[in-house]
C-alpha cells in the first residue's frame, strides 16, 4: 500500500524540529507500505523551508501560492499528494511506528472514507478519539465514546492525524475553507458529509498521535476569539448540515430562547458569534440548499449509527 503523509505548515520551524523526526522515524520502521513525506508550506517567513530541504532531504516540499490558511492549505496538498491513501497530519503532531499502519488495515473495505485514533497531547494525556455526536434543543455537541472500543465509526476522524482516501476526499471536497476557517468543525463538516453518503469513518484505539495543541492558533487569536469562532463555527456546523424537520424547528425555537438566557445573565459569547453567522446569512444557506440537494442519510441516522455501542 502507497501512503501520502500531507503536512501543512505555517512559520512552525520551532515545532517542527521536534515532530519531523518522529514522522521520518515512523515511515522508515513500516516496511510493510510505500511512504512520500509531502511538507506543503502555506508562505512561512520563517526559515521552515530552507531547515526542511537542509534537514530532511527524503521530504518533498511544495508551497502555496498565496497563504491559504490551514484548511485551503490542506486540500492543496491532498491535490498534490501521489499515492492513493493520505495521512493527513498538523506540525505539531507527533506519531509512532504504529500509528499509520494500525489504521491502514480498515481500508481493505472499499468504503470507508477515513480512520483515527487516539490523540494525546505530549505529556501523554488523553485528549480525545471516539466521538460521538447529539442534537439536543437545536443544538450539535460531541460526547467521548469508549476509548477502547476496538471497532467503531466515529463521528469525525481528528483533522491533525488522519488517514482517508484521496479520491473520496476530492470527491467530498475536502475541507470547506470558505465557510469553517481559520479553523474548527472543519473535519467535522468533512466527515458528516462522508457519513451523509455512506462512507464510514473508523476508529482504531491502537493508533495513537501526541498533539502539542493550538501552536499555531495561539500564535493568531486570544483566547476569548478562539471561543468565538468555535461558537459561530457550531451555529455554521448545524445550519449547513442538520436538514431534519424537527432538528430543524428546534433550532429556530431553542437558538433565540438561548441567546436572550444569555443576554439576562451577561454573557455575549453567543451574541458574538450569531451576529457573525448573521452577516454570512445568504453564503450558509446557499451551502445549506447545496448540501439539501444531495440527498443521503439524514443526520437523526448518522448520529444512530455513530453513536450505536459496539457488541
Amino acid at each position: 500500500m502507497e501512503i501520502s503523509i500531507v503536512i501543512t505548515n505555517w512559520n512552525g520551524i520551532n515545532i517542527l524540529k521536534d515532530t519531523l523526526p518522529t514522522v521520518l522515524d515512523a515511515a522508515v520502521q513500516d516496511v510493510d507500505h510505500i511512504y512520500e513525506i509531502l511538507l506543503v508550506d502555506d508562505c512561512s517567513t520563517d526559515d521552515s523551508v530552507s531547515y526542511v530541504k537542509t534537514n530532511f532531504s527524503h521530504i518533498r516540499v511544495i508551497k502555496t501560492p498565496q497563504n491559504m490558511g490551514y484548511m485551503a492549505a490542506n486540500n492543496f496538498g491532498v491535490q498534490n499528494a501521489r499515492f492513493p491513501l493520505v495521512f493527513c497530519l498538523n506540525n505539531d503532531m507527533k506519531i509512532n511506528a504504529s500509528t499509520i499502519p494500525s489504521l491502514v488495515k480498515h481500508f481493505s473495505d472499499p468504503r470507508v472514507f477515513a480512520a483515527s485514533g487516539k490523540i494525546f497531547d505530549w505529556e501523554n494525556h488523553f485528549l480525545y478519539g471516539n466521538r460521538g455526536g447529539t442534537f439536543e434543543k437545536g443544538h450539535f455537541s460531541y460526547f467521548e465514546k469508549d476509548p477502547d472500543d476496538t471497532y467503531s465509526q466515529t463521528l469525525f476522524a481528528c483533522g491533525g492525524a488522519f488517514l482517508c482516501r484521496k479520491n473520496l476526499y476530492l470527491e467530498l471536497g475536502g475541507y470547506d475553507a470558505e465557510l469553517y476557517s481559520p479553523y474548527y468543525y472543519d473535519e467535522t463538516d468533512l466527515c458528516f458529509r462522508a457519513l451523509k453518503k455512506g462512507y464510514p469513518i473508523i476508529y482504531e484505539p491502537r493508533s495513537v498521535a501526541f498533539h502539542k495543541e493550538r501552536q499555531t492558533v495561539s500564535r493568531q487569536y486570544d483566547t476569548t476569539r478562539v471561543k468565538i469562532i468555535s461558537a459561530r463555527n457550531n451555529y455554521f456546523f448545524s445550519l449547513k448540515n442538520i436538514h431534519d424537520p424537527v432538528m430543524t424547528r428546534d433550532m429556530l425555537i431553542y437558538i433565540p430562547l438561548f441567546l436572550i438566557r444569555d443576554a439576562f445573565k451577561f454573557r455575549f459569547r453567543f451574541w458574538k458569534a450569531f451576529w457573525e453567522v448573521l452577516k454570512r446569512l445568504p453564503f450558509v444557506l446557499k451551502r445549506r440548499k447545496q448540501e439539501k440537494q444531495k440527498g443521503g442519510l439524514s443526520a437523526e441516522e448518522i448520529f444512530k449509527a455513530v453513536n450505536r455501542k459496539h457488541e
